[in-house]
């Protein structure tokens, strides 16, 4: 008998998850032509994520208690409705992913909530991480590396595009107990930027 969402408390989650938003972006707006390739990449593996994170017991999505990653993911999202109209398909993987999210955020065995330490000084707040960032490093994306980080098991970062990450890949080959996964190696140094 598959495993359920309410059977895993019996095994708890060994292996976070931490999506970047260029992933659920990629899988969500229709792109330039030269994208397509990562695009479909990017929803087949969604769609395989999303089972995963229902049937396996060890495997978790993590997200952080200062919401900045929910609210970035609703940033981009909460729009889609009223964009359908220019082509934005409201029922895309990625759209139901996002749905999925909100509908599972209340069950800490299918999504953990890790605690990170946020400076909001500057009025946008920034996640600290505990070493310096190389310049040119996004840092909107220093949540997801702060997750990580966090995470007391393996945590795996899942990029499509986002190529400040390719800075800091050879220091994460090298950390225990984190793994950066590029779903599209071959658009890491694209010729175009992705869809907004």
């Amino acid at each position: 008998m598959p495993a359920s969402c309410s059977d895993r408390h019996h095994d708890p989650c060994r292996t976070g998850h931490v999506i970047d938003t260029n992933v659920l972006l990629l899988a969500h707006y229709p792109p330039p032509q030269e994208w397509w390739h990562c695009s479909l990449t990017c929803i087949e593996w969604l769609e395989k994520m999303r089972e995963k994170l229902e049937k396996d017991p060890k495997e978790c999505l993590l997200l952080d208690t200062t919401y900045l990653i929910l609210k970035e993911y609703n940033h981009h999202f909460q729009s889609a409705h009223r964009r359908s109209g220019a082509g934005v398909p409201v029922q895309s993987v990625a759209f139901q992913f996002i749905k999925w999210i909100y509908q599972h955020q209340g069950n800490d065995q299918v999504i953990a909530k890790v605690p990170i330490v946020v400076n909001e000084a500057g009025g946008t707040p920034i996640a600290i991480v505990p070493f310096d960032m190389p310049p040119g490093f996004d840092n909107s994306d220093r949540k997801f590396l702060a997750v990580a980080l966090a995470w007391p098991h393996l945590a795996m970062i899942h990029n499509a595009t986002d190529t400040d990450w390719n800075l800091v890949e050879a220091w994460i080959a090298q950390t225990e107990g984190i793994e950066l996964h590029q779903l599209c190696p071959e658009s890491v140094n694209p010729p175009s930027a992705p869809p907004p």
